[in-house]
């Protein structure tokens, strides 16, 4: 009786067990979700685009931005930011993402970004007892920001860059 238990328990948890994740490319985005994308995630500022460097690396670190890497000659930069917000549980939110300047005209400079953005949240329960607390975590990525996150971070660039040096 005690085999007979133990295989069916075997049994009962190899129906559990996840299959491997299967590394992909992301799928191809329409033409018609590029042109949406594009439309949220880039603007044209009013300001030259030999001016943007280095200021928008002091503008992006005022804000709380860290910037992990940055080429002025290509107009490149790449940021991260992450905070917990007490509102929502105390949830662990990150945004990464990537912009890029180029020129538009004599005075004028395009801005595009492409941002992703995560949270995390953890809960400690009495589920082991006061020596062995269970802790649960709970967590989701998104492939491209919302709207308004591209929004906020667009306003803070067009509202440094466009505005006189401090």
């Amino acid at each position: 009786m005690p085999r007979a238990a133990a295989f069916l328990l075997a049994a009962a948890l190899g129906g559990c067990v996840w299959q491997p994740v299967e590394l992909r490319s992301a799928p191809e985005p329409s033409p018609p979700e590029i042109v949406q994308l594009r439309s949220i995630a880039g603007r044209t500022l009013a300001v030259k685009a030999e001016t943007v460097f280095p200021r928008v690396i002091y503008l992006l670190m005022d804000y709380g931005y860290v910037v992990r890497a940055a080429d002025k000659d290509l107009g490149f930069l790449s940021l991260y930011q992450q905070w917990n917000d007490a509102s929502q549980g105390d949830a662990t939110i990150t945004l990464e993402g990537t912009v890029m300047f180029r020129p538009a005209g004599a005075d004028r400079t395009e801005v595009r970004l492409l941002l992703t953005s995560s949270w995390q949240r953890q809960r400690t329960s009495g589920g082991g007892g006061e020596a062995y607390p269970t802790v649960a975590m709970v967590s989701a990525v998104q492939q491209n920001a919302t709207p308004g996150q591209y929004k906020t971070l667009l306003d803070i660039l067009e509202r440094g860059l466009t505005s006189p040096a401090r």
